[in-house]
């Protein structure tokens, strides 16, 4: 199946997620990232922050146990230029003021700059994903572009609420695979 069909899919599957279902799913997936993270440490981490209207994953939670667990750890986040599909991306703090832009997205203002190249790993957003590490988003391209511009050894994170489909049959070049995705019942790791 094509990207269209995932997309078409998954967002209907979300749709019917209640908000404690999201809860307990995204409380799975902070698990295992703390188990992950324990075992493959980093000191930066980009995050993105979640479209409630979409019952996408709460990455608050992640992200407040993720500061707990490893305070070490550095947090950032993007803020999306919707004529470019561009990110710029800002270093999170205990105070920054995050804001919803008109799609709902939290994002950072009065933050300091941080540049691609300072994540040692980025959570990826997705709608799904396949067996061979490659995602649907909701089609923009704005993290492919984000991810091109970061470091080679970056660790490309994808947190998902389902398990992988099969294949997406129309992934493309420039399309970046994940290394690993991380789900509510397990871990998958993708290899080149």
């Amino acid at each position: 199946m094509h990207k269209a069909h995932w997309r078409k899919t998954a967002l209907a599957h979300r749709r019917d997620l209640t908000p404690q279902h999201v809860q307990a799913q995204s409380q799975a997936l902070a698990e295992h990232l703390i188990q992950y993270f324990t075992a493959n440490p980093v000191s930066s981490l980009h995050i993105f922050l979640p479209i409630r209207k979409h019952n996408e994953i709460d990455t608050f939670l992640i992200w407040e146990q993720l500061r707990q667990r490893f305070p070490a750890m550095r947090f950032a986040a993007s803020v999306s230029d919707f004529q470019t599909f561009a990110m710029r991306n800002y270093w999170l703090e205990n105070n920054t003021n995050l804001v919803e832009n008109a799609w709902g997205i939290p994002e950072p203002v009065g933050a300091t700059l941080a540049h691609d190249a300072d994540f040692e790993a980025v959570l990826v957003p997705l709608l799904a994903f396949d067996e061979k590490g490659f995602r649907v988003g909701y089609g923009k391209g704005f993290y492919d572009r984000f991810l091109a511009k970061c470091r080679p050894d970056v660790r490309k994170i994808g947190l998902s609420l389902t398990p992988p489909v099969p294949a997406i049959a129309d992934a493309a070049e420039h399309d970046i695979k994940l290394d690993l995705c991380v789900c509510p019942d397990q871990i998958y790791y993708f290899q080149d």
